[in-house]
C-alpha cells in the first residue's frame, strides 16, 4: 500500500518536471497580507438627523383627526426638551375634551407610563421614535411634516393628520 502511494507521488512529480513546471509553481500562490486599517476617530454629530438643520422645539399637543368606529383618539404631547408622549383614549366627545381631561397626566416626568420617545424638528420636517410604556425599546419611527395647526405624519405607510389642541412652536 505504501509503495503504491509512493509510486503515484513519484509519477506526479515526474509529470510536473516533464512539463517544465517546478513543484513550487504547481502550488497556488500565497495570498497577500491583509492591510491593517488605519485608526479613525468617531465623529459626534450635534443631532441624530444632521441633515435637518437647526433643531427647533414644540410645546404642543396634537390629536389624531380621524373618524373611527370605536371612538379612539390619539394624543401626542411634545415637550420643549425633545420628549414626545403618545396616548390612545376612548370615550371622549372631541379632541379638545380628550386634551382637557388628559393633559394634567401627560407630564414629562411620567413618560414611562405612556408610549414615549424623542423628536427632531426643523423647518417643516418632524421625526420621532416611539417606545411602548415601561420600555425603552423603540417600536417604531414616525416621520412627517409640521403645518402649524396640524401635523401630517407617516406611520407604517399610512398618512395621518393630527390637529393642534394646545400650544405650538417655540420661538
Amino acid at each position: 500500500m505504501n509503495r503504491t502511494i509512493t509510486l503515484i507521488s513519484l509519477l506526479g512529480i515526474l509529470m510536473l518536471l516533464s512539463t517544465g513546471c517546478s513543484a513550487s509553481q504547481a502550488i497556488a500562490p500565497l495570498p497577500q497580507a491583509t492591510i491593517v486599517p488605519s485608526p479613525t476617530t468617531i465623529l459626534i454629530t450635534p443631532s441624530p438627523l444632521p441633515t435637518l438643520g437647526k433643531l427647533e422645539y414644540l410645546d404642543a399637543g396634537y390629536c389624531l383627526k380621524e373618524d373611527t368606529l370605536d371612538d379612539e383618539l390619539n394624543l401626542l404631547r411634545f415637550f420643549p426638551s425633545g420628549v414626545v408622549l403618545m396616548v390612545i383614549t376612548q370615550g371622549q366627545n372631541s379632541c379638545q375634551d380628550a386634551w382637557t381631561n388628559l393633559a394634567p397626566y401627560l407630564i414629562e416626568a411620567d413618560q414611562q407610563k405612556f408610549s414615549h420617545g424623542i423628536y427632531q424638528f426643523s423647518g417643516t420636517t418632524i421625526q420621532f421614535s416611539l417606545a411602548p410604556a415601561h420600555s425603552d425599546l423603540v417600536a417604531g419611527v414616525v416621520t412627517g411634516s409640521y403645518q402649524g395647526e396640524s401635523l401630517l405624519l407617516q406611520q407604517q405607510g399610512v398618512e395621518m393628520e393630527y390637529i393642534l389642541v394646545y400650544g405650538g412652536k417655540l420661538p
